[in-house]
């Protein structure tokens, strides 16, 4: 019911959501966007890698934030702590102060021991406007979506000319975030392998988001034609390789989401 009246909403309004579209990231270079950081150097979603990303000068930070036991926005990716910590369960299992010395950098590389999680409140106090966000929603319980916007607001986050990016694979949470704020800019995350498992059509997407964030492997001239024809940004995730970067750039695409933002910002500058 929320996502059909929501549709009828904005098919009312059409014209002004496609005035944002239309002046949505108008920069005429590739976005370069650090996916959790310059993860490909340091280990993901820490300060470390923030450091490196702010370094190279990326366009955006792009960080995963989901809430604890007791509702602390952290920023972690993994549902499973057991991957990439010396502990099982999720973020959810526990409370703040049950992992707030986790170590999630030994397995990077014995030189990252003891790099702990970062607390959400903790990248918006030491970086506040110093970055733009590509901020994913991940796992999301109920209010997380309100407890992000309290945090922008008590760090006064510029959430003005694009500068932060909401995004989430779910759907449900995207069109609260519209809800909350009918300018921000929104992707739909598709986790897509093949076009049977598209959960939504680019049609839809467009009702409520500006832009779609697509495994590498998907994105072809077909979809950006109709992605361009109905206003949608696209924005391949995770690319690495240097000639598929090169490849997306003569493409068009809006933005690339790398673990090596300065391959995609050096290809920028050729």
């Amino acid at each position: 019911m929320l996502l059909k009246s929501y549709i009828k909403e904005t098919f009312e309004t059409k014209r002004y959501y496609l005035t944002i579209k239309e002046t949505l990231m108008t920069k005429k270079d590739c976005l370069v966007i650090a996916h959790r950081g310059a993860s490909k150097y340091k280990p993901e979603n820490t300060l470390l890698a923030y450091d490196l990303a702010l370094k190279i000068g990326v366009d955006y930070l792009e960080l995963d934030v989901q809430l604890t036991k007791d509702q602390v926005p952290v920023v972690y990716h993994d549902s499973d702590l057991s991957k990439k910590t010396d502990i099982k369960g999720s973020i959810q299992d526990y409370t703040y102060e049950e992992i707030k010395n986790l170590d999630v950098g030994k397995w990077f590389g014995e030189e990252y021991r003891g790099t702990k999680l970062v607390n959400f409140e903790t990248v918006l106090r030491l970086y506040g406007n110093q970055f733009n966000y590509f901020l994913e929603i991940k796992n999301p319980t109920d209010g997380i979506e309100q407890i992000i916007f309290n945090l922008f607001e008590k760090y006064r986050i510029d959430l003005t000319n694009h500068r932060v990016v909401i995004q989430s694979f779910d759907q449900n949470c995207l069109l609260k975030v519209r809800e909350m704020d009918a300018n921000i800019p929104i992707n739909q995350l598709i986790l897509k392998k093949t076009e049977e498992e598209m959960p939504y059509s680019l049609t839809e997407i467009s009702t409520y988001a500006e832009g779609l964030g697509i495994n590498q492997s998907n994105v072809n001239e077909q979809l950006l034609s109709e992605a361009n024809r109905i206003g949608l940004k696209i924005y391949p995730y995770t690319v690495n390789d240097s000639e598929k970067m090169q490849q997306f750039i003569d493409m068009g695409v809006t933005g690339i989401i790398s673990d090596c933002p300065d391959l995609v910002k050096s290809l920028n500058l050729n």
